[in-house]
């Protein structure tokens, strides 16, 4: 699919859902307390949903992704194969705003996040949908050596090979913003809008020294509910200005929850964890079966 076609779809699902005043489940006349359960936890697979928990409570996530399963017994489809995990933690000290932290052990990478319900659907109508901001910074920690491309004295790119040249080089940022909206009891629907940037490029991979600093992205992704605790997820993330190497992300996989677990299993290309570094240097292609199988464990606590 080309990302003008991607873009459009996106652009017209959400223009659908702000048009459409009122859910046939949810019309409770002048009742404009937020739509709950529009999903069952704060990820849906590699990326945020648009809900904020309820003020005062704290999240402890486990984010783990197996190596991909292209090489089939030779690894175990990807089981015994270099994994990537991250822990964090998030809390939301006030209605709609939500502070977190993590840790992730592909490049030992350090994030601090915000997410931010701008606006929520009611169950009245009067507001059709969500509208949520979330951000993360994120610092390498590791200690490698990394390429990048600098101009030499003729004006051409020179691929130079030397660890940070400063501590500003470690970081990276990542913006979203979330539109969505929970149509009925069993189905709920949301696209985004990203804006990812590096301080740095790491050029040690395929045509990495081809990447940009400043990278956009667009998102589809939904959830369907089949039972009261069992719920189908899938998603699409596009990046827009990638180079030729970059591979979009097509992930599908299922959700257990209760009123404080949430845990999913699920099929994807990402495997970085962190949303900037898959949509800018993701080379793993669904297509040819390099996937991972991955999970999410979330565990709540409300004070």
């Amino acid at each position: 699919m080309k990302p003008k076609t991607f873009l459009f779809i996106s652009l017209l699902w959400a223009g659908a859902a702000v048009a459409q005043d009122s859910t046939s489940t949810e019309k409770t006349g002048k009742d404009n307390k937020p739509v709950k359960d529009a999903f069952e936890s704060n990820w849906l697979m590699n990326n945020q949903t648009m809900i904020v928990p309820f003020a005062h409570t704290l999240e402890f996530d486990i984010n783990h992704r197996f190596g991909t399963v292209e090489n089939g017994f030779k690894d175990m489809f990807g089981l015994y194969a270099p994994s990537n995990v991250r822990l964090g933690v998030t809390y939301t000290p006030m209605k709609n705003l939500q502070l977190g932290a993590g840790i992730t052990k592909a490049s030992m990478m350090n994030d601090l996040n915000l997410k931010w319900n701008i606006m929520q659907q009611t169950r009245s109508g009067s507001f059709p949908v969500f509208i949520t901001y979330y951000a993360n910074m994120v610092i390498e920690g590791t200690q490698n050596t990394v390429n990048w491309t600098i101009k030499d004295i003729s004006g051409n790119d020179s691929i130079v090979n030397r660890k940070f040249p400063k501590d500003a080089s470690r970081f990276s940022y990542f913006n979203q913003l979330i539109i969505g909206r929970k149509f009925n009891d069993w189905l709920s629907l949301q696209t985004a809008v990203s804006f990812s940037h590096f301080n740095l490029i790491d050029t040690t991979n395929g045509n990495s020294h081809d990447r940009k600093h400043d990278n956009l992205a667009v998102s589809l992704m939904g959830r369907v509910k089949t039972t009261a605790t069992m719920s189908v997820l899938f998603a699409c993330d596009y990046p827009l200005n990638a180079v030729k190497d970059v591979k979009p992300n097509l992930a599908l996989g299922v959700e257990w929850s209760t009123g404080s677990h949430a845990f999913q299993i699920f099929f994807s290309p990402y495997t970085s964890i962190m949303n900037q570094r898959d949509i800018v240097y993701n080379t793993n292609d669904f297509t040819k079966k390099e996937f991972a199988i991955a999970f999410n464990i979330t565990r709540l606590w409300n004070f």
